[in-house]
C-alpha cells in the first residue's frame, strides 16, 4: 500500500488585545499572517492476512513542513512490525521505529529517534499478558546527557466474567514531539520553538472493562504517569498574539480517572461517552499551562443501510489555566461547549460526500488565551479513493 497527502493551511493570529487606534508592533504588516504547508509519503508492505508463523508489516515514510516564517522540518521514517506465533496463545513482537529529523528555523538541528520493543504475549482462556521492555534511543536531552533509556512493559488482565475483565499494568516510553506534533496541538506558536521529547519514565495503571448482554462496553482506568520534560503552552510575554512551548525541568506527576462506555442501541446504531479527569503535580513550573482537567465527548453513530453515515459529537472541556501577561495574572478560561454534526453519502465504492456542521450551539469559546473559536461553520467535500 502507498499514501500521499499535501496540506496548505493558511490562518492569521488573531489573539491579542485589540485596542481602536494602537497598533502594537507584532501587528504591523503580514505580522500576523501564517501558512503551512504540509506533504507526507508512506509506503507499505506486510503479509498480516496469511497463516505463517512469521508476519510482518514495514512502512517507509516521509514528511516535510514549512511556514512562512522560514521554519522547516523533513522527517524520514521506518516503522517494523514483524511478529512470531509461538503457539495458539503465544506470540512474540518487536516492533521497530527509527526517525531521521531536520528542523530549520535560525538554527539548524538534527534530531534521531529509535525505538525496538520486544514483547511476549500471551492469551489463554481466562489469563492474559504481556511482558517486555522498551528500548530508546536519541539524541536530544534537557537536563542531561542521558540518551538511551530502558522502560518495562508489563501488563495483566483477568476475565472473571463476560461482564468484569480486571486489568493493571506497569510500563514507560519516550514520547516525541516534534514541530508538527505541537502545532497539531497548538497553532498559534510563535519562531524558534524548544523541541525535545517527553520521558514518560514511569506509567501505573488499573482498571476493568467488560460487556452486558452484547449491549453495553464499558471501561474503567486510573492512571498514574511520571514524566520529564512535560511540555505546556504559555503566552510569549513579548508578543501576546502568539505562543512559547516551555517544558518543566523536573519530575512531574499526571493522575488520570478515565471512563469510556458506549452501548449499541442496534447494529447500525451506536451511542458512547468518553470522559477523563487530570490532576497535575507540577516540579518547576508553577502550572499546567493550558492543560485541561477535565475533557468528555458524548457521540453517536448511525449508519443507514451502509450508504448513509451520520456521526454526531458533543464536547465538553474545562480547567484550563493560562497566564495572562498583560495583567500579569493566572487565568481559569471558560468551560468549551461544543456540538459538531456530520454527514457522509457513500455514492461508490471509491466515491463519497459529506457535509460537517461544526460549533452548532455557537459558543466562542477559547482553548488558548485570547483565541475564541468561530462561531457556526459548515464543511462541505467530495471524497476519492482507489
Amino acid at each position: 500500500n502507498a499514501g500521499v497527502n499535501y496540506e496548505r493551511l493558511g490562518y492569521r493570529f488573531y489573539g491579542y488585545e485589540q485596542i481602536e487606534g494602537v497598533q502594537p508592533a507584532f501587528a504591523e504588516g503580514n505580522n500576523l499572517k501564517q501558512v503551512l504547508n504540509m506533504f507526507g509519503l508512506d509506503i507499505g508492505l506486510n503479509n498480516y492476512k496469511t497463516d505463517k508463523t512469521f508476519q510482518y508489516g514495514m512502512n517507509v515514510g516521509f514528511t516535510a513542513l514549512s511556514d512562512d516564517y522560514e521554519a522547516s522540518e523533513t522527517e524520514v521514517s521506518l516503522h517494523l512490525t514483524p511478529r512470531y506465533r509461538v503457539n495458539d496463545v503465544k506470540f512474540i513482537t518487536m516492533e521497530t521505529d527509527m526517525y531521521w529529523s531536520t528542523r530549520k528555523d535560525s538554527s539548524k538541528i538534527k534530531r534521531n529517534y529509535y525505538s525496538f520493543k520486544p514483547h511476549l504475549n500471551h492469551r489463554a482462556e481466562k489469563w492474559r499478558y504481556i511482558i517486555g521492555v522498551n528500548v530508546v534511543y536519541e539524541n536530544d536531552s534537557l537536563t542531561s546527557n542521558n540518551k538511551f533509556h530502558l522502560y518495562p512493559k508489563l501488563f495483566l488482565q483477568y476475565e472473571l466474567s463476560e461482564n468484569a475483565q480486571p486489568y493493571a499494568g506497569i510500563q514507560g516510553d519516550m514520547q516525541r514531539n516534534t514541530l508538527g506534533s505541537l502545532l497539531n496541538d497548538n497553532l498559534y506558536l510563535g519562531s524558534d520553538q524548544l523541541l525535545y521529547n517527553t520521558n514518560n519514565t514511569m506509567q501505573l495503571f488499573i482498571g476493568t472493562e467488560g460487556t452486558y448482554k452484547k449491549k453495553l462496553y464499558y471501561n474503567i482506568r486510573l492512571q498514574h504517569d511520571n514524566y520529564a520534560r512535560f511540555y505546556t503552552f504559555i503566552e510569549d510575554s513579548t508578543d501576546q498574539s502568539r505562543f512559547r512551548t516551555i517544558y518543566d525541568g523536573g519530575n512531574v506527576k499526571q493522575l488520570t480517572v478515565s471512563t469510556d462506555v458506549c452501548y449499541t442501541v442496534q447494529e447500525n446504531f451506536k451511542i458512547g461517552l468518553k470522559a477523563s479527569f487530570f490532576s497535575y503535580t507540577m516540579d518547576t513550573l508553577a502550572e499546567a499551562w493550558h492543560r485541561p482537567k477535565f475533557s468528555s465527548d458524548l457521540y453517536f453513530r448511525y449508519n443507514l443501510k451502509g450508504k448513509i453515515f451520520i456521526s454526531s459529537d458533543i464536547y465538553y472541556i474545562s480547567g484550563i489555566v493560562a497566564k495572562d501577561f498583560s495583567e500579569d495574572s493566572n487565568v481559569t478560561l471558560d468551560g468549551a461547549f461544543d456540538v459538531n454534526l456530520k454527514l457522509d453519502y457513500l455514492l461508490s465504492d471509491k466515491f463519497s460526500v459529506f457535509v460537517e456542521g461544526r460549533n452548532l450551539v455557537n459558543k466562542q469559546y477559547q482553548l488558548y488565551n485570547n483565541y475564541p473559536v468561530r462561531g457556526i461553520n459548515f464543511l462541505a467535500g467530495l471524497t476519492y479513493s482507489f
